[in-house]
């Protein structure tokens, strides 16, 4: 993984376009302005305010909005506007893919979409095509149009969401102000623009047309599910001497199966040894790629992430040197596979307060609390999960995220702060909701609570203090609830 930073920017482009271009679309693209919470991870209890912003989108078929789920992410007020309308239309989040960065909005006012036409579907352009951009990026008020070059084709790691999807790079400058605004080919929509590198010059991303149409397939039952996960960790299988280790004949092509993620799609199919030599007939070259068309090889994981949650992925492997094939249902979305909760959205984080010891899940929002180059600035012992699959289903890494300082802590404040959590009175547990579930069982006799630390040190808590003191000590650091823990 590339440990350049990525930023969610909005793309700027400038200069003219044809006619007939600019007339079909012009009056499809919308500018969209948001109020959107921030939420304090250090204290998430609190939130950090809002903040205003701006963004772009594209109106599809159904009176619906294409855009960005980033620019519409946490948001509790929601506008929208054409291009030379001065009006402005409250519009809602109709669906949302974190994962993709990808929404879709709705205008309950039918009147905003008179006199619009919305806009098709593409296919995924190739190397050195010509797109155009549209969208509204800061530093005027009108419709920006410009083109760019698609320059790269491949699965790229997605900022908002950290995980790794087919993207499409374009040689053009990206600046603040229009994400979720379409890049259009031959008249038709293949991609919308999300992302920039940072260190780099020209060097945009754009969320191409087979990732929103996953996105809007998805949907068609009326629950999004998410991109499916395989659930194994591989690598490259370009060493002879490797190869004939497994005696591998030399006409197979695949990459090493060295990890299963329990409770993955693939537990208890595939495993350790394994080499995964073809995806839906799809075979795999030993550099881990496969060929998506005649002129484009991408890494084998796509074909894995094109399907559906609860669809099955047909492979062969080679195993104990024969040649088998299995048929794998795809149950388990994409960051299911991590110990650390993925970045979250549209929801506060969650937390328990036992006795003045501040419980969280570990998340990326948490680790980002260390600033955008987190990998290497937060603590090792928290930054070590970033590279570790779940050791059991539905791990989680739970930790102390802070201390309320009172004669309940007195004592814990140089041993605690942001170690993980590994069992409650001698018992492990799986994930913050299980430890919530066991801490309710604990608080209901006076005995004290034992929380053993991976450091190996200890914390004891009085249950009877905690049930005498515990209300009176979050009012005075101004906490509503003593814990906030999802379903």
């Amino acid at each position: 993984m590339s440990k350049s930073l990525i930023s969610l920017v909005l793309i700027v482009f400038s200069f003219l376009l044809p006619s007939s271009c600019l007339a079909y679309t012009k009056d499809s693209i919308v500018k969209i302005f948001t109020t959107a919470v921030t939420y304090n991870y250090d204290s998430p209890w609190q939130t950090s305010g809002s903040t205003e912003g701006t963004g772009s989108g594209s109106i599809i078929s159904g009176h619906r909005i294409l855009t960005n789920a980033h620019v519409v992410s946490n948001a509790t007020f929601i506008e929208v506007k054409k291009n030379g309308d001065p009006r402005r239309f409250v519009a809602q989040v109709l669906a949302v893919s974190h994962d993709s960065d990808l929404a879709l909005l709705q205008v309950e006012n039918e009147s905003f979409f008179k006199d619009t036409k919305p806009l098709t579907f593409g296919p995924l352009p190739k190397l050195l095509d010509e797109v155009v951009v549209y969208g509204y990026p800061e530093g005027g008020s009108g419709l920006s149009v410009t083109r760019g070059v698609t320059s790269r084709i491949e699965v790229t790691q997605y900022a908002h969401s950290r995980l790794m999807l087919l993207g499409v790079q374009i040689d053009a400058a990206i600046n603040a102000g229009n994400s979720g605004g379409p890049v259009i080919l031959d008249n038709k929509i293949v991609g919308v623009a999300t992302q920039t590198k940072v260190d780099a010059e020209n060097i945009g991303y754009i969320v191409p047309v087979p990732i929103i149409e996953h996105f809007l397939a998805d949907l068609k039952d009326g629950q999004y599910d998410g991109f499916p996960d395989d659930g194994i960790t591989t690598q490259p299988l370009e060493n002879q001497t490797f190869r004939d280790s497994l005696q591998l004949p030399d006409a197979e092509t695949g990459v090493y199966v060295y990890e299963v993620v329990p409770g993955g799609s693939t537990d208890g199919t595939l495993k350790p040894g394994d080499v995964l030599l073809s995806i839906d007939n799809n075979n795999v070259a030993n550099d881990g790629s496969v060929v998506l068309r005649p002129d484009l090889r991408v890494q084998y994981d796509y074909y894995f992430s094109a399907r559906q949650i609860g669809e099955k992925a047909e492979i062969t492997l080679w195993r104990d040197g024969q040649k088998i094939s299995l048929s794998i249902p795809l149950i388990h979305k994409r960051g299911d596979s991590s110990p650390i909760k993925p970045p979250q959205y549209d929801s506060p984080p969650e937390y328990i307060i036992l006795a003045g010891v501040i419980l969280t899940p570990l998340t990326y929002d948490y680790l980002k609390t260390w600033g955008e180059e987190f990998e290497k600035s937060a603590p090792p012992r928290l930054s070590k999960y970033l590279y570790k699959k779940r050791a059991v289903a539905e791990e989680q890494v739970v930790i102390i995220n802070g201390l309320l300082s009172s004669q309940m802590t007195a004592g814990y404040q140089n041993i605690a702060t942001d170690e993980r959590v590994i069992s409650i009175n001698g018992q492990s547990f799986a994930n913050f909701k299980i430890l919530d579930e066991l801490i309710d069982e604990a608080l209901k006799s006076d005995e004290p609570i034992t929380l053993r630390l991976e450091d190996k040190s200890i914390i004891v808590l009085s249950t009877v203090v905690h049930k005498m003191k515990n209300k009176n000590l979050l009012s005075l650091y101004g906490v509503g609830n003593e814990k906030r823990v999802n379903n």
